[in-house]
């Protein structure tokens, strides 16, 4: 691996292996960011932009990361004696609700409220990464809401 690649990988790596774990959990986030790292290697973005490499980042291992979450079958992980049997059993029930929604919300839709609701980007940063106005993601927004009703998971 040459030096300018290696340094990319030690930037950029971390953040999209972070991300993807909030939503997959620690061994499939490895996998999607080595997933995303390699789409990185191919794509002409340039990787001295600071801003439009996160956004690319962070818009390509969402989509990773929900593509997982369409296909996968989500088994409880061993407990991890450091944290509360609770919070391994809400994390579980997290992704579990990430893996259904997955199923029946629009890709669109749910990747808005990921990087809004998960990432915790304002409606103008989540516009900028995801290459949409903060109007177009203000209404996917309520249309998720709005399936959240319809489905039960929200009243």
């Amino acid at each position: 691996m040459n030096a300018a690649v290696a340094d990319l990988y030690r930037r950029i790596y971390p953040i999209v292996r972070e991300k993807c774990r909030r939503l997959v959990g620690d061994d499939a986030a490895h996998d999607i960011a080595q997933e995303t790292f390699l789409k990185l290697l191919k794509t002409t973005i340039a990787h001295d932009d600071v801003d439009g490499l996160t956004a690319w980042v962070y818009r390509v291992g969402t989509r990773a990361a929900i593509d997982w979450l369409r296909g996968s079958r989500l088994v409880p992980a061993a407990v991890d004696d450091s944290r509360t049997v609770e919070a391994d059993e809400s994390r579980v029930w997290s992704r579990r609700t990430l893996a259904r929604l997955a199923t029946i919300v629009e890709p669109a839709l749910l990747e808005v409220a990921i990087v809004v609701r998960v990432d915790g980007l304002t409606h103008a940063e989540a516009g900028a990464v995801l290459q949409m106005s903060d109007r177009t993601v203000r209404r996917h927004l309520l249309r998720f809401d709005e399936v959240l009703t319809q489905e039960g998971l929200r009243s």
